[in-house]
């Protein structure tokens, strides 16, 4: 460990021996864009920022995000990195995450920048989720220093490696992470992470402007005022502060749900039958930086919340209630589902990802009623009565903040919820 930290030192303190990786000659690089798929904050990159944002380690200018934007022509597809410095000595391993379609952010599109051990090369990634594919192309990266002497590395993957860029389809929960590069060991730690962006459609040779469209602004669930961290798994929270339920259209067929002291500034969700797991209903959550202390070990110091009331409207007696809050793959949240009166019906926390020395550490299914993924926390069927309701609370405990996606259905009945401690009215 000491060692490699030294080899961060290093790296922050090389000021003059920045290269141009993988171009002979400074040429015009691409046109910056107002407004970019990712934008992210200057200064953050000090391998701690997605564990706590705190600027407590040394700092790595190429290895710092602003921008990323997707553009293609018929032949290639483009991901263009702005950073903060240009790449130096010490090789970087920029990562940028996209859904292809599938649900999930399991296709990566990765630049490698020259080092002492290492030649330049990019990489497009996919992992079984959304398909095997892993390609190099050793002439697919090229990094260039601007006027403002910021790094923009431009990341060059032909269309033709996959079916998932072809004409139409669109690449979203864009999301970035940096690291350093050692040759044989991968990438180590996290030098800097950006929160989702917007998505990108594909088209026939034109390269239109990075979307800027953002989606409804939805207001966030209070936090609590404490939570405290068990043992081998995460335990739920403490109730948020009290307030006036909001005016809510009732569910149809049934009495409006009538949350409790946790999510009584909460939005209420009707979940009918024609929310199935091909047509969920989908709604994105803000959410605050997940905090823990500098390294996310020892002294716990609190948890990022948003809550909303979800209310089962099926056709039956009852059904199988499924919540899938989708999230970057490095990242770790839970998911509590909670009866109106405070207490747990059930929830699903594992530890859903542990970049250490390239060594990714997932455990998966801690909780009850569902099951962990890199990437996603779900509930799977919770056995609801016909215009039963809860109050989900979206726990980021390891996460970047920012807008997450969260989709809701219904179907077979899979796990029992816990009983309540006592009636719920």
């Amino acid at each position: 460990m000491k060692k490699f930290w030294s080899v961060i030192a290093a790296g922050a303190l090389i000021s003059s021996a920045f290269t141009v990786g993988n171009a002979s000659a400074q040429e015009a690089p691409p046109p910056i864009p107002e407004t970019a798929n990712i934008e992210d904050v200057a200064a953050d990159a000090n391998f701690h920022s997605t564990l706590s944002g705190q600027a407590t380690g040394p700092s790595l200018r190429a290895a710092d995000y602003l921008k990323v934007w997707f553009t293609n022509d018929a032949e290639n597809i483009y991901t263009h990195i702005l950073t903060d410095g240009p790449p130096g000595a010490v090789p970087v391993m920029y990562q940028v995450y996209v859904d292809p379609g599938v649900g999930v952010d399991c296709l990566q599109f990765r630049g490698y920048t020259a080092g002492p051990n290492n030649k330049a090369f990019a990489n497009v990634f996919a992992d079984g989720k959304c398909g095997a594919l892993n390609v190099r192309f050793d002439e697919g990266i090229k990094s260039l220093t601007t006027d403002k002497s910021q790094g923009l590395t431009t990341i060059t993957i032909p269309r033709s490696s996959s079916d998932y860029f072809a004409d139409g389809s669109v690449l979203s929960i864009p999301n970035g992470l940096t690291r350093v590069y050692v040759d044989g060991a991968g990438g180590l730690g996290i030098a800097d992470s950006t929160a989702e962006g917007t998505p990108y459609t594909i088209t026939g040779g034109a390269t239109p402007p990075p979307a800027s469209e953002e989606p409804k602004e939805e207001k966030p669930g209070k936090d609590p005022k404490s939570c405290k961290k068990g043992k081998g798994k995460k335990k739920g929270c403490g109730k948020g502060k009290g307030g006036k339920t909001p005016e809510e259209p009732k569910a149809p067929g049934c009495a409006a749900y009538t949350p409790g002291e946790q999510g009584a500034e909460a939005e209420n969700l009707s979940v009918t039958s024609a929310n199935t797991a091909e047509a969920p209903l989908e709604i994105t959550v803000d959410q605050k930086m997940g905090m823990a202390n500098d390294l996310g070990l020892g002294r716990y110091d609190g948890t990022a919340h948003a809550f909303r009331n979800v209310q089962v409207d099926s056709d039956g007696s009852e059904a199988g209630l499924y919540i899938r809050y989708v999230f970057p793959a490095y990242e770790d949240h839970d998911l509590y589902v909670n009866y109106a009166d405070g207490t747990e019906a059930a929830h699903v926390g594992g530890f859903n990802a542990a970049p250490v020395n390239a060594v990714v550490i997932n455990f998966d299914g801690t909780g009850s009623g569902g099951h962990s993924e890199r990437g996603a926390e779900q509930l799977d069927g919770l056995r609801t009565p016909d215009c039963g309701g809860y109050t989900v609370d979206f726990s980021n405990y390891l996460g970047q903040g920012g807008k997450y996606k969260v989709l809701m259905w219904l179907g077979e009945i899979k796990n029992d919820p816990a009983a309540p401690a006592k009636a719920v009215k």
